[in-house]
């Protein structure tokens, strides 16, 4: 983040996320389907899942530090 600052890089995470426990009994639903060469109903259940998938993001700004705060952290940091 140090490094990030200094070019005010921005930087944003997308996450997908779903339900884990109904993932993990359609998934299986679906492994036991296609097995039983009912494909449709496979399709159907992987649908499912990927129907349940939702994005979450997370936007992290590094900003320079200003001239006023820079000699403090400066100093506080020559005392450790």
């Amino acid at each position: 983040m140090q490094t990030l600052k200094l070019a005010n890089v921005k930087i944003a995470y997308t996450m997908a996320l779903v339900p884990l426990k109904q993932t993990i009994t359609n998934v299986d639903e679906a492994a036991h389907l296609i097995a039983s060469d009912k494909y449709y109903q496979a399709d159907q259940k992987l649908k499912s899942v990927q129907d349940s998938e939702r994005f979450d993001w997370l936007q992290l700004t590094a900003t320079p530090a200003t001239a006023a705060s820079a000699p403090a952290a400066a100093s506080s940091a020559g005392h450790s």
